[in-house]
């Protein structure tokens, strides 16, 4: 048994040091010693946000999951995630706080899914609009029984952000079904009460969340057919607010029909106050078979991959989120152009609405030096018109020679020499 042991340890660590990226013939190892990281955060951030002009090609958006600096001028002492040009989170309020109007705000909205259906191979809840509240000392979400109240509570969130009264003062106008945020709430049998704002939720979660679900090791305290409204609305400032993204991995087993006509009605919603929406499906699986809005793992699903091409012509940005290899059994490369041509693709104006989503973690080796030259290589054949860099356990900041601070540079075209 104890040599069965030590050749699986001996397996792991063959596998592991297999997969570390190389650059040129240099390749990194792990230290000797087994505790250091070659990747931790040393020294002084190296990315400012003056180096937004060298980045090519000329025009690109750089996207981060990051706040918005506090002000133009906050140095990278304090501010990690430069450069950027959009900066999206979850987190409204804190967004109306900074002062910064050189860099834009997309509200990253989680895609509300139906968990309690029958067909919902994700039975997680769903969260809601602004820094989670603990309820019985355990994280809380919302939970719903039917697909048209998950529906209409990303609708009724949408409409609030974006300064919609809570009750159409008159017929809707620009192709909308909805334009009051209760009204989307009304049209699936849930009334007014059972909108509830985020301030009152934060002030007595026990009256709010209270039912505990259990899903695997997770557990939570969730409502059922109730909104949590986010924590604040969007300023009225297209300068400074890009628009929304919507994270819509429902993975609740939704009709592709159904899923289709809902990111449209979304796409049109944000679109008629002159702000911008964002979404984009999951990655291809094993042969590139593409997951579409399934949700991460699951595989052999029709989940809107027919419907993408329609859903693109709707939105304003689409994000490309190719496999990893070997997770994927495929290269980068191959991944990403097999994700391109199941988007339907097939000229330069439609695919500057694309982003090139370059995930980062959940450690340093989950994509390599090479994968970054490869998603550098095709965001530039292609004419992508962003690149979003995804920390995903990943911290931003630290030295120029930092593994991570290498592929940023290479992602956005910046100098590596000397690294």
């Amino acid at each position: 048994m104890a040599l069965r042991t030590n050749i699986l340890a001996l397996f792991c660590l063959l596998v592991m040091l297999s997969v570390a990226p190389t650059f040129g013939q240099n390749e990194y190892k792990e230290p000797a010693d087994g505790h250091s990281d070659p990747d931790a955060v040393t020294g002084a951030n190296y990315f400012t946000q003056s180096m937004i002009k060298d980045v090519t090609p000329a025009g690109i958006d750089v996207w981060r999951i990051a706040r918005l600096p506090k002000t133009d001028d906050e140095p990278a002492t304090s501010y990690s995630a430069y450069p950027l040009t959009i900066a999206q989170n979850a987190d409204i309020a804190l967004a109306n706080a900074s002062r910064a109007t050189l860099t834009k705000f997309a509200w990253l909205q989680w895609g509300i899914r139906c968990d309690l259906c029958a067909d919902a191979f994700s039975k997680k809840p769903s969260s809601y609009g602004g820094p989670n509240i603990r309820s019985a000392g355990l994280p809380t979400g919302t939970s719903y029984t039917t697909y048209d109240r998950a529906i209409k509570a990303n609708l009724t969130a949408t409409l609030y952000v974006l300064g919609f009264p809570a009750h159409a003062r008159g017929p809707c106008s620009k192709g909308l079904d909805f334009c009051g945020y209760l009204d989307a709430a009304n049209s699936a049998g849930m009334v007014d009460d059972d909108v509830i704002a985020y301030a009152d939720a934060k002030a007595s979660p026990d009256r709010y969340f209270t039912v505990t679900k259990a899903v695997g090791n997770g557990r939570w305290m969730t409502t059922i057919d109730k909104v949590i409204l986010p924590n604040a609305k969007l300023e009225k400032n297209p300068s400074k607010i890009w628009g929304i993204t919507c994270d819509c991995e429902m993975a609740d087993g939704r009709p592709a029909s159904v899923n289709t006509a809902f990111l449209t009605q979304m796409a049109r919603t944000v679109q008629s106050v002159g702000l911008k929406f964002a979404t984009g499906s999951n990655d291809p699986f094993g042969a590139g078979a593409v997951g579409g809005f399934c949700g991460v793992g699951v595989a052999a699903r029709n989940c809107d991959v027919a419907n993408l091409a329609d859903i693109i012509s709707a939105v304003d940005a689409f994000f490309v989120m190719p496999g990893k290899a070997p997770r994927e059994r495929t290269s980068y490369e191959t991944s990403t152009r097999r994700r391109i041509g199941a988007l339907g693709v097939t000229n330069r104006s439609l695919a500057k609405k694309l982003v090139m989503n370059f995930v980062l973690g959940p450690n340093w080796r989950s994509t390599s030096i090479e994968d970054t030259r490869a998603a550098r290589s095709l965001l530039v054949e292609y004419g992508f018109g962003g690149v979003s860099i995804v920390p995903d356990f990943v911290a931003y900041g630290g030295q120029r020679c930092r593994i991570t601070n290498i592929k940023i540079a290479i992602l956005l075209g910046l100098p590596t020499s000397g690294c």
